[in-house]
């Protein structure tokens, strides 16, 4: 969210891995439920965003409430995820870092803002992965 003055502009984005094969984003784009193979969309360290395809609610959803939806690389995934572990120190489940990871890779095309807010939510995280955050190690 954005503010200028006393009036609140508030920018909604949707976030997707681009391992995840984009399917949100491209949903959204094309204004109807884009389909993928599921080799294209398990590729991801996102898991909660892993789908083969949108439902309709969630189409509607993203098209009544959100301004665009943008992607993210797996790498970026990564040191957002990394990020939250140690600077923030939030343990959250990786898909819950590609808010960060898009505001750090999209920064300089959102609209200027005073504050910003990023919503972080699931603690659906495999200990596994989180040790492999935190020692810095790259996907399997």
């Amino acid at each position: 969210a954005a503010s200028s003055g006393s009036t609140p502009i508030i920018f909604t984005l949707g976030f997707s891995s681009l391992s995840a094969a984009a399917d949100a984003q491209a949903s959204f784009r094309a204004g109807r439920v884009v389909e993928w193979v599921a080799a294209d969309t398990n590729r991801t360290l996102a898991d909660g965003v892993r789908t083969l395809a949108l439902s309709e609610l969630t189409l509607a959803h993203l098209r009544q409430y959100a301004d665009d939806v943008v992607t993210v690389s797996e790498a970026e995934l990564r040191a957002a995820a990394r990020r939250l572990l140690l600077e923030a120190r939030l343990v959250v489940e990786p898909t819950a870092a590609l808010p960060l990871a898009a505001l750090l890779r999209h920064r300089a095309s959102l609209p200027a803002s005073q504050q910003t807010v990023l919503i972080l939510s699931g603690g659906n995280a495999d200990p596994a992965t989180l040790v492999e955050l935190l020692q810095g190690q790259s996907e399997k």
